[in-house]
């Protein structure tokens, strides 16, 4: 479907949602910008923080068009965080997300560490806790539950809920 899209400005900053970085900036010599064929919405990640943002033009007013942003994080909003702690730990996740995000050593075993942290935090909510360092029988509770077995991925499981309890500590 092609449609045009029309913002009466002659400046565009688009920003991420998370840290505020320009992620894409459009200026012209006055004139309108005019977008032919526009998808239904603009995913962009940014260098900076490395969030993931989503954006879509809508409601078209006498100012040109509204920006949208989805504030969507495919890797944490994916997962079921519920209970009184949910919210919580999905912030925790989002902090954690951008700490090894900082690091950026050895990409694979950053993903894999966060993957651990998600499963351990969706684990805390869905038994109505929340990250306390002060009781480590909810981390040996989630090494029983998910059944690490060889000796090395328990490891580094620990090691990932360790450096975790470290950043929030």
């Amino acid at each position: 479907m092609r449609h045009a899209v029309k913002w009466n400005n002659s400046n565009l900053n688009i920003r991420c949602w998370s840290c505020g970085e320009i992620l894409i900036a459009i200026s012209t010599d006055g004139n309108v910008i005019e977008f032919e064929s526009m998808p239904k919405y603009i995913e962009i990640i940014c260098t900076k923080c490395h969030s993931c943002c989503e954006y879509s033009f809508q409601s078209e007013s006498e100012d040109g068009w509204l920006l949208l942003s989805h504030n969507w994080d495919p890797d944490i909003d994916r997962r079921n965080f519920i209970g009184n702690y949910g919210k919580r730990n999905k912030e925790f996740l989002k902090q954690y997300k951008l700490y090894i995000n900082k690091l950026q050593k050895a990409d694979e075993i950053f993903k894999k560490e966060f993957d651990i942290v998600g499963d351990f935090l969706e684990f805390l909510s869905e038994n109505n806790e929340g990250p306390h360092p002060q009781n480590p029988a909810s981390i040996e509770n989630y090494l029983n539950e998910f059944d690490y077995r060889s000796k090395n991925s328990k490891e580094v499981a620990k090691r990932a809920l360790n450096r975790f309890y470290k950043l929030i500590a």
